[in-house]
């Protein structure tokens, strides 16, 4: 965006408008219906939101947004993308669903009819749905495109030598993670349960959700996992709200933000993993990521972090660190990273 505005909505949703002197010249109206992806002012995070009006001079769009911070309001330099107009689809590899008429359009890469290609989609959010079960191992599976569900009766579950890819995809940013029961990677609730030897890869959300902060989840393994392209809507690789949890000797890079977030992980550890290549979306995060938290004593030692970047199209200052003690956090014990 070259500039920004808003109407502040109060306790509703408020009315936002961009301009960008680069948006394709299309008809007054023609963006109405579209869905705007941005990450609005200080760029913490990104969200969503309808179209409600455009313009073609200047290249202008006027959209919903709901205002959480007083820095998250649309002005210049916000990174952004449009979708939801079949009239966009332009170029091979693109597809576009219509939900209403449940039609699916797609122009293949090779520029073929889609009558000569297995065409898939994704079938359930669940391979495992694990809630209220205890001492059950899954081992030496490969899963694709669904996830796996624990909650807070689960206790002694053994994910182990797991390939996981595409375990979530949600086109909207900011959603409740889940809703629908694990669209936001692997929900990991409950006590001494274990993800250990595993592949996680691409996913919009958080690959691996360990318990949430306002829940008790407790002494809880996740070590030796590699975990990659995740959180490409904005999300974190790892996301922690535990008791007494190990994370360690994890390898972690392509995170649209933090590698690991734990607000709160409480008496916990976090040692000996590689994270790199993160914050790729945002900015102001890090390698590892708490606000607002006591830790407890919880440890982060012996990590390597490498290649935090923060910086988002037109910004021109990244705002990126290794290990990030934000705003309001205490009793953290943090050493030889």
């Amino acid at each position: 965006s070259t500039a920004g505005s808003f109407i502040d909505g109060g306790t509703g949703l408020s009315t936002g408008t961009i301009t960008d002197a680069n948006l394709s010249a299309r008809p007054d109206g023609y963006w109405t219906g579209a869905t705007i992806h941005a990450a609005l002012g200080a760029a913490w995070s990104w969200q969503t939101g309808s179209i409600v009006g455009s313009s073609a001079n200047p290249g202008q769009v006027k959209f919903t947004f709901a205002k959480t911070n007083d820095v998250l309001v649309p002005g210049s330099a916000n990174p952004y993308y449009l979708t939801g107009k079949l009239g966009e689809l332009d170029s091979a590899g693109e597809w576009f669903l219509d939900a209403p008429s449940s039609t699916l359009y797609l122009w293949t890469p090779s520029n073929d009819s889609p009558g000569q290609h297995l065409v898939e989609a994704k079938h359930r959010q669940l391979a495992f749905d694990l809630r209220g079960k205890s001492f059950v191992t899954v081992q030496g599976i490969n899963i694709f495109a669904a996830s796996i569900f624990s909650d807070q009766n689960s206790q002694y579950l053994l994910l182990d030598s797991l390939s996981l890819m595409y375990v979530s995809h949600d086109a909207l940013e900011d959603q409740s993670p889940y809703s629908l029961g694990g669209t936001d990677g692997i929900l990991l609730q409950g006590n001494s349960n274990v993800v250990r030897n595993s592949t996680i890869a691409y996913s919009s959300g958080a690959a691996l959700t360990v318990g949430f902060p306002s829940e008790s989840t407790n002494q809880s393994r996740v070590f030796n996992n590699t975990i990659h392209d995740v959180g490409y809507g904005a999300e974190t690789a790892i996301i922690v709200g535990a008791t007494g949890g190990i994370f360690a000797y994890n390898t972690i890079y392509n995170a649209g933000k933090a590698g690991i977030t734990h607000s709160p992980l409480v008496s916990g550890r976090i040692l000996h993993n590689e994270i790199h290549d993160v914050v790729l979306r945002t900015n102001d995060d890090g390698c590892t990521y708490t606000y607002g938290s006591d830790g407890y004593g919880t440890e982060i030692a012996y990590n390597v972090c490498h290649d935090v970047h923060g910086l988002l199209l037109n910004n021109t200052i990244p705002y990126a660190n290794g290990i990030y003690l934000d705003n309001g956090t205490s009793n953290y014990v943090v050493h030889h990273n």
